[in-house]
């Protein structure tokens, strides 16, 4: 009678206690027999989920290591060769550093994971960029560092108290991957500065010794 509106309808598949072998077998399977029945179309919700997040965690790693070169370029021009090939060692060693913690303890390295990297390095920059812009006062650099490294460890460090993997995971990277970041961003300091910061004179001091 007339032209009809097909008919759709979503049946759902869930397999409980499968392996991860099996459990693909079991989904070719289906696969095949839905594809041999006129009308029905195979939808694997799971795997393309699984294609999405694979393409935006290759999509970060490229990008965390373009603005890995970006910024080393930056560091470079702004404080020499010497020292901002040590500023961007800086980074890179702090974010290595993490990714290998989260192997250590038999974590995943996930989406988690990329996106504390990226906090990482933005605090990475700022320390090494601090310490390599305040030379006279080494010892003031360091204290300022250790405030902003407590309040940072305090505020999301404690995500690696969460019961929840993935926040455990982002947690787990950006502490260590901070602390990483702490205590190696001294090396952009200048020999002179770094060896003996109680040289520098205090504020004043020069005025006094010029009146007298």
């Amino acid at each position: 009678r007339g032209t009809q509106a097909p008919y759709l309808a979503m049946i759902p598949v869930r397999f409980t206690e499968v392996g991860r072998a099996q459990g693909a077998q079991v989904t070719e399977a289906l696969k095949a027999a839905g594809e041999a029945i006129p009308g029905v179309v195979w939808q694997n919700r799971r795997a393309a989920i699984e294609r999405a997040l694979g393409h935006t965690k290759t999509t970060l790693f490229w990008l965390l290591g373009a603005s890995v070169l970006v910024l080393s370029a930056s560091l470079i021009h702004r404080f020499g060769r010497r020292r901002g090939i040590k500023a961007s060692g800086v980074l890179a060693l702090s974010l290595l550093t993490a990714l290998a913690s989260t192997v250590v303890i038999g974590e995943p390295i996930n989406l988690f994971s990329l996106f504390a990297l990226i906090v990482v390095l933005g605090v990475g920059i700022d320390y090494v960029v601090y310490y390599g812009d305040f030379q006279a006062e080494p010892e003031t650099s360091l204290r300022a560092m250790t405030v902003a490294l407590l309040s940072t460890l305090f505020s999301l460090g404690i995500l690696t108290l969460s019961g929840t993997a993935a926040v455990v995971n982002f947690g787990w990277v950006l502490t260590v991957g901070v602390a990483s970041a702490f205590v190696l961003a001294p090396l952009v300091l200048t020999e002179v500065n770094a060896v003996s910061p109680t040289s520098v004179p205090r504020n004043g001091q020069h005025d006094k010794e010029s009146i007298t």
